[in-house]
């Protein structure tokens, strides 16, 4: 960790390796006739809504993505969707208009969003899409959809907890947040919020070559620490602290037990299971629900020291923020400004890796809301991913497209 003047960013995460993928068969498809065919239902749709006076269901979608400039993806798009339908629309014609919604997050959607939080009391009122707006639509009727835009709101207060299958495979020796369970959380008619979470380790391996336990969502947010020992009947308890796990009234997330192995855990299996509702602890008594014990994926243990690829993570200092070579202060009203640099290197003959997501953690005294738009660039000066903000004193960057570091290679961002 480096501290420049009352500001300090150091990084917590790393990189995932790649892997060899086929591409799939082309089908012979006109695909210009579909894209037709859709754009005319569509805009029929669009009619029809209109002729209604709109959409009066609070969302159809349940969200779980923190959204902002430069976003893309299926809940950028159901986000349009809900602005459109509920008095904010992104567009009027074209691109983000109703029945032509994108997949892009940009300053149309911005737009869209402030004057939606304003009309509906989100502070702050800023177009970005976070935790605070997402309970807000929840609490306006948010759920799950049935199809044809119904939305169904639970009657009930429960937090569900169910099994997300995941294929088998083989986990390499001294390879690191391998998924090995997955858990999507729905929340009752009252919300939930998940404070902590007790899973135990199965399969033939020793305690000892479990180097390291750890709990994400898509997102890559981690919801408590990486936890390094495991109990000696196996279970690794994790308190969420002052960042929980936050449902509104039917709303879900998934997320993803991971495994780091040791350099010894070459042969074996492993899986890791919830045993009973009690291990999942929720706020307010609201009961959980589900079958247990519930048991995850088991995977085979293979040795991977002629295989897995080598990555050192270090930084680099920044010219004009050091004691020694400038002004380490940041003024108000600054922009642009660099703060941290990472040093990513390929260390060895193995592989090439893929560098897809960093979580920094910001320092100093400074509060969350005093830096925003927090931007991560390439070695070639190419802009790679946004965040608005610090969250509870972390920054995530996920790159939509990922960064490949050649063998030997070594890359400054």
């Amino acid at each position: 960790m480096k501290k420049f003047a009352s500001v300090g960013v150091a990084a917590v995460t790393a990189v995932t390796m790649t892997g060899v993928f086929t591409p799939a068969q082309a089908q012979s498809v006109d695909i210009n006739a579909l894209l037709a065919q859709i754009a005319q239902l569509q805009a029929l749709v669009a009619q029809l809504q209109a002729a209604q006076g709109g959409s009066s269901v609070g969302t159809s979608y349940t969200f779980t993505k923190n959204l902002t400039l430069g976003s893309t993806g299926d809940e950028v798009k159901a986000l349009q969707q809900f602005l459109n339908a509920n008095g904010a629309q992104v567009a009027a014609t074209g691109a983000g208009s109703p029945g032509n919604e994108t997949m892009y997050f940009g300053p149309a959607t911005r737009a869209a969003l402030a004057k939606w939080q304003a009309a509906n009391g989100v502070s702050p009122g800023s177009g970005y899409f976070g935790p605070i707006t997402r309970t807000k639509i929840a609490s306006l009727g948010g759920g799950t959809s049935t199809g044809g835009g119904v939305v169904v709101v639970p009657t009930e207060s429960f937090l569900k907890v169910e099994s997300v299958p995941m294929a088998a495979a083989s986990i390499p020796s001294s390879s690191l947040y391998n998924k090995v369970l997955g858990l999507k959380l729905t929340a009752g008619k009252d919300g939930a919020t998940v404070t902590g979470l007790t899973v135990a380790r199965g399969g033939y391996v020793a305690n000892t070559n479990i180097s390291g336990v750890s709990i994400w969502d898509d997102a890559g947010m981690r919801y408590g620490n990486i936890l390094t020992a495991l109990t000696a009947d196996g279970k690794a308890t994790f308190s969420f602290g002052s960042s929980p796990i936050m449902l509104g009234a039917g709303q879900s997330k998934t997320v993803y037990v991971a495994v780091s192995l040791g350099s010894g855990a070459t042969s074996g299996t492993v899986n890791f299971s919830v045993s009973a509702a009690s291990d999942v602890s929720v706020a307010n008594s609201v009961p959980v629900q589900g079958t247990f014990p519930m048991t995850g994926t088991t995977f085979t243990l293979v040795d991977g020291s002629s295989s897995i690829a080598d990555v050192y993570v270090d930084d680099v200092s920044v010219s004009g923020l050091s004691s020694t070579n400038g002004d380490g202060n940041l003024e108000v009203g600054q922009t642009d400004r660099e703060v941290f640099k990472l040093r990513l290197t390929q260390n060895n003959s193995k592989e090439a890796v893929k560098f897809e997501r960093v979580t920094l953690y910001f320092a100093g005294t400074a509060r969350d809301n005093d830096l925003a738009n927090w931007k991560l660039y390439s070695p070639e000066g190419n802009l790679l991913a946004t965040a608005a903000k610090s969250d509870d004193r972390y920054v995530t960057f996920n790159l939509s497209t990922p960064y490949v570091i050649d063998k030997g290679h070594s890359k400054d961002f």
